[in-house]
């Protein structure tokens, strides 16, 4: 049975465990970033292994990546088997040493002589391992051929599965490349989703304060359609008492790259009533990224409340005034 059982594992004690290297926990973590370990079979992955199989003429070829404390194959020719422990892997010396290893007779060889994947199944006698090498400069794993016999590597076939090897690294790169692409697309939806939804009026307005980017909200607030809206400078619709200071904020933010909350002007409607806006922007590079409120009808109701209170009071101190004579 393999892999061994743990009653079996009694004679690993003779066994050359492979070196951890100094560099352990940053290629573990350039490992981790693949987010490959257990997943599924890949044709990918698959076509490699094969390749690798008829170019060195071996029955085994394996896409082996060493974990803490195992080696996983995320593609396998040949054999049953998805992972074996690392202290007995011929992978983890090449992770270790960082180079290729060809071991043309493991029986001849004292680093793996009493290793049980030599002494028994699956019976390992040649092992060629290509180390996978990050652009970062971590060996994460290997490509490696495996034969049940000795065998012997030739130059062209070493550097064949070199070529290979660099293909599985490539493929890993592209796996990653494609998460972050969909990750950014998810982002982006999510983005144009609460861009397209939000209840406030979310815009992007150039240095010549005409608008790049507006959502829907601006269209039921003002009642202008977005083509409207950006076929015109915003100073346009704005209330004539509030243009001085509006253009001297807009001039602050973009000279100091600063921010603004809570500045509040008029915007007049379709209909020709004033919309009152209350503000919060940023500037980067020369644009604006804002949002608006419509804060007409809450400014009318405190002014309401406002009005209601001092009539309050008034009748307060009238009534005191009353009590006091009657007294």
């Amino acid at each position: 049975m393999w892999p061994p059982a743990p009653s079996e594992t009694l004679g690993w004690s003779r066994v050359k465990a492979p070196a951890i290297p100094k560099n352990e926990a940053e290629r573990l973590h350039a490992l981790r970033g693949y987010q490959i370990l257990d997943t599924d079979p890949e044709p990918a992955f698959d076509a490699l292994t094969r390749l690798a199989v008829h170019i060195v003429g071996v029955p085994i070829a394996l896409v082996s990546l060493v974990d803490v404390d195992r080696q996983w194959f995320k593609s396998r020719y040949g054999l049953d088997a998805p992972e074996t422990p690392r202290d007995v892997s011929f992978c983890g010396h090449v992770v270790a040493s960082e180079a290729a290893l060809i071991v043309a007779d493991a029986l001849a060889d004292e680093r793996f002589a009493d290793n049980p994947l030599v002494t028994g199944g699956p019976r390992v006698r040649f092992y060629a391992g290509i180390p996978l090498r990050t652009p970062e400069g971590f060996v994460v794993g290997t490509l490696c051929a495996i034969d049940h016999e000795a065998h012997q590597l030739g130059d062209e076939q070493r550097e064949l599965l070199g070529l290979l090897a660099q293909q599985v690294v490539d493929q890993l790169e592209l796996r990653r490349r494609n998460r972050a692409l969909e990750s950014a697309l998810a982002d982006q939806e999510k983005h144009h989703r609460f861009f397209e939804l939000s209840l406030d009026l979310l815009a992007t307005i150039d240095d010549q304060l005409c608008f790049i980017e507006l959502n829907p909200a601006w269209e039921r607030v003002l009642g202008w359609t977005l083509e409207e809206l950006r076929a015109k400078p915003l100073l346009t619709l704005l209330h004539p008492d509030d243009l001085e200071a509006t253009t001297a904020e807009a001039s602050r933010l973009l000279r100091d790259s600063s921010s603004t909350v809570a500045f509040e002007n008029r915007y007049r409607h379709k209909d020709g009533r004033w919309i009152l806006l209350s503000w919060a922007a940023i500037t980067k590079d020369n644009v604006f990224y804002a949002s608006a409120r419509d804060i007409t009808d809450a400014r009318r109701q405190q002014l309401e409340l406002s009005e209601t209170l001092a009539r309050t009071a008034d009748l307060t101190t009238r009534l005191r005034s009353i009590l006091a004579s009657a007294n």
